[in-house]
C-alpha cells in the first residue's frame, strides 16, 4: 500500500505510531515524518543519529529509500538489517 497508494497510507497514518489510529500497522515507522521520540526508539538508533536524521531530511529533503540512511552517512550499513523490518518510506505530501 505504501508504494502504490502513499496518499492513502498517509491518511491511515501508516508509520506514525505517535498518532492515534484505529488499527495496528505492525509497528512501522515512516522515517520521513516520524518525530524524534519515535526515531530514537528504533533498534540501533542513538539520540545523536535520530537528530541527524531529522536535520538531514529537513535540509536535504525526504529520504527515498532505506539505503539513503547509509548514503547520507546517517547510520552505518550494519544498522540497516533490523531497520528494514521497521521502516517505511512515504514520499512527502
Amino acid at each position: 500500500m505504501v508504494a502504490r497508494y502513499p496518499a492513502i497510507a498517509r491518511e491511515l497514518r501508516i508509520g506514525r505510531p505517535d498518532l492515534s489510529r484505529g488499527y495496528d500497522d505492525g509497528g512501522l515507522v515512516d522515517i520521513n515524518s516520524a518525530p524524534f521520540m519515535v526515531i530514537v526508539s528504533l533498534p540501533g538508533i542513538t539520540p545523536e543519529q535520530a537528530w541527524q536524521i531529522i536535520a538531514d531530511r529537513e535540509s536535504r529533503g525526504a529520504l527515498t529509500s532505506i539505503e539513503d540512511l547509509v548514503t547520507r552517512d546517517l547510520v552505518p550499513r550494519g544498522a540497516l538489517p533490523p531497520l528494514r523490518e521497521a521502516l517505511v518510506i512515504l514520499p512527502p505530501n
